[in-house]
């Protein structure tokens, strides 16, 4: 795959930052604006994996 970042996306950007964001296993992550441009086919589960990382 050559999937370069000014070829995807906003929404495909978005969702490659929280996944990078994900495996960087920081105490706290900051998502102000993590959902932004995802569709809810997207938004939902990561919504759901982030409430989930919370507790």
């Amino acid at each position: 795959m050559d999937y370069r970042p000014g070829k995807l996306s906003g929404g495909h950007n978005h969702s490659a930052a929280v996944a990078r964001e994900l495996s960087l296993s920081f105490a706290i992550m900051f998502g102000d604006e993590s959902r932004d441009n995802l569709d809810t086919k997207t938004d939902d589960p990561i919504y759901e994996l982030l409430k989930l990382l919370n507790k």
